[in-house]
């Protein structure tokens, strides 16, 4: 008896092994999909007579996702969005990234970035929620140049140290704190820049805002829906299909998946006038909000060579004729920059005349008010 019951328990686990491979090959074949086979295959019945087979697992998961231990937040000053999935689920396809509510996503990464704060920006300390502040506050947006991924010393922090050390050194002028806000994230596009300062730092009234962009915008809007890119310039990166596959059908992305790359249908002067408007559009935000807003057109360093970037080079080519009417400072036109990569500055000859650049203009702007 004791022997039938092993050998009924063996051949079950056999069968269900052996299932799970044959499924688990069989969808991969014809999807791309890495995910379970025993689940993609009750899913597959599931949708086709309408049952909920996995009504339990749903629910069991749904539990244990609300368990003290698996919500750390609850408990603790952490954001479950950022640090509740751990290292472990950071695959090589989505890097650092992490959806974030209201912000499309965040939690900016990269060799020099050691920490971030609650809400995933490359910040030392806590700058969201200081009502009574003494200091200018200065917030800082853009990808992951301005973010700094290539600087051992963010622009940001940067531009915190050439303010606050000029002022301790002018003695005729009053002395002001600077603290800077950095909320520049790897990818961002300039939609990611506006939602990003509207939902985290309006509240706060910063006295100034840079946007320190255009490569990203100019990069995705060669592939993204000419709905999204020509009307309303709403570029985004392909993580977003990626996880759109994995939050609908548990899959993964196409290993196929093009990241370079044009639409050869796309209206390059759509795309830049939809760029233009979102500049304006982020300008009205900040000024209504009484704070002072600087534009500058991120620079790059893109080769003649490089065919998978060469909408970017065109669309750079045609936005610098009228890039003065448009951005406070143009970077383009900085030949002193030198760059570690096509679009990342390097430390000495990058990020620190970068943040000069910035920090001499607000000097200037205060001293005209």
């Amino acid at each position: 008896m004791m022997k039938n019951k092993k050998l009924i328990i063996a051949t079950f686990i056999f069968i269900f092994i052996i299932g799970e491979i044959s499924l688990g090959y069989l969808y991969f074949q014809r999807e791309n999909n890495i995910s379970s086979g025993w689940v993609r295959f009750l899913r597959k019945i599931e949708a086709k007579l309408n049952l909920s087979l996995l009504s339990f697992s749903h629910n069991a998961r749904f539990t244990i996702f609300h368990k003290e231990e698996f919500f750390p937040g609850k408990k603790e000053n952490i954001n479950f969005f950022i640090a509740g999935f751990g290292k472990k689920n950071m695959t090589d396809q989505m890097y650092g990234y992490r959806p974030h509510p209201y912000v499309n996503y965040s939690n900016a990464w990269g060799p020099y970035v050691k920490s971030v704060d609650y809400f995933g920006y490359r910040n030392s300390r806590d700058l969201y929620f200081d009502s009574n502040r003494k200091y200018k506050l200065i917030v800082l947006t853009g990808g992951s140049e301005a973010m700094g991924f290539t600087h051992n010393l963010s622009i940001a922090e940067l531009i915190e140290k050439q303010l606050n050390n000029h002022y301790k050194n002018q003695k005729t002028e009053k002395v002001q704190e600077f603290k800077v806000l950095n909320l520049a994230v790897n990818s961002y596009a300039i939609a990611d820049e506006i939602s990003t300062y509207v939902h985290l730092a309006y509240n706060s009234k910063p006295e100034f805002v840079i946007s320190h962009s255009g490569y990203n915008d100019f990069m995705y809007s060669g592939y993204v829906p000419k709905q999204f890119s020509e009307e309303l310039g709403l570029n985004f990166n392909k993580y977003m299909y990626c996880w759109s596959l994995r939050l609908v059908n548990l899959e993964n992305c196409p290993k196929n998946m093009l990241w370079y790359g044009a639409n050869p249908d796309a209206n390059d002067n759509k795309i830049l006038n939809a760029y233009k408007k979102n500049i304006k559009k982020f300008k009205t935000i900040v000024e209504t909000n009484g704070g002072i807003f600087i534009t500058g057109l991120q620079g790059h360093m893109i080769p003649l060579s490089d065919q998978h970037r060469k909408h970017v080079r065109e669309r750079y080519d045609l936005i610098l004729d009228s890039a003065d009417k448009i951005f406070d400072i143009n970077f383009m036109n900085f030949k002193e920059i030198k760059y570690d990569d096509t679009v990342h500055t390097n430390y000495e000859d990058g990020a620190k005349i970068i943040a000069k650049t910035y920090a001499d203009l607000i000097i200037a702007k205060l001293k005209t008010d």
